[in-house]
C-alpha cells in the first residue's frame, strides 16, 4: 500500500513538473526576470547594430513573436539587410498579406497635421532610415475617435495634441501592437526629410 502512494506521489509531482515546464515555454507565463532575459539576449534580432527601442512592450512581443516566428523573423531579416542600403518608396512584399514593408519619404509634421492611428490586424516595425522625428503614443482611454476604423487599411484615426513622444533617428527600431496607439512623422525642431521603413506584420 505504501508503495502504491509512493509512486501515485511520484507520479503527481512530474505531472506538476511537465505542466510547470509547457507554460514557461509560452510567453504569456514567464517571470519579468525570464522575460527580460530572452528580449536582452536578442537572439530574435540576430547579429546586428540595431536597438530595440525601451518603449516596447516585450510581453506582447514576446507572445507574438513566438506565434508567428517565421513572420517576425522575415521582417527583421529585412531590416538588418536594409539598414545601410539605398531605400526607393513603395510596397515590398515579404510575405504576401503576412509580412509587407511601406517605404515613404516625406517632411516631418507639425502635431497639429497629424493624427494618432492604431491597428487590429497588424503589429508595426517603424524604422526612420534617414533623418529624425519624433513619435507620439498615448493610452486609447484617454483618446476619441476621429475616424471609424477602416477594415480595408486596417486603421483608425483618433485626435488630440498633447501625449508622450519618442525620439527616432537611424539605428533604433520601434514596435506597435493593436491597440497601441502611436503618431508618426512628428517634427523634432525645424521639418526634416525623413526615409522611413515601416513593416506590417499580421499577428
Amino acid at each position: 500500500m505504501m508503495k502504491r502512494h509512493s509512486i501515485l506521489f511520484f507520479l503527481v509531482i512530474g505531472l506538476a513538473a511537465c505542466i510547470n515546464t509547457a507554460e514557461s515555454k509560452d510567453p504569456a507565463h514567464w517571470t519579468e526576470e525570464e522575460l527580460n532575459s530572452w528580449f536582452s539576449k536578442k537572439n530574435w534580432l540576430s547579429d546586428t547594430s540595431l536597438l530595440p527601442d525601451a518603449s516596447i512592450s516585450k510581453r506582447a512581443f514576446a507572445i507574438s513573436y513566438h506565434k508567428n516566428k517565421d513572420r517576425w523573423n522575415k521582417a527583421f531579416d529585412y531590416l538588418r539587410k536594409t539598414v545601410a542600403d539605398s531605400i526607393i518608396p513603395g510596397i515590398v512584399n515579404l510575405d504576401g498579406e503576412n509580412v509587407f514593408v511601406k517605404i515613404s519619404a516625406y517632411n516631418s509634421k507639425k502635431p497639429a497635421d497629424v493624427f494618432y492611428e492604431t491597428h487590429r490586424q497588424y503589429a508595426d516595425i517603424h524604422y526612420v532610415h534617414s533623418g529624425t522625428e519624433y513619435i507620439g503614443i498615448k493610452d486609447i482611454q484617454s483618446l476619441s475617435e476621429e475616424k471609424p476604423y477602416n477594415a480595408e487599411k486596417d486603421i483608425s484615426f483618433f485626435k488630440a495634441q498633447d501625449g508622450h513622444k519618442l525620439f527616432a533617428s537611424h539605428g533604433t527600431f520601434f514596435i506597435f501592437f493593436p491597440g497601441e496607439v502611436h503618431r508618426p512623422a512628428l517634427r523634432a525642431e525645424d521639418s526634416s526629410y525623413v526615409q522611413k521603413i515601416v513593416i506590417k506584420i499580421k499577428i
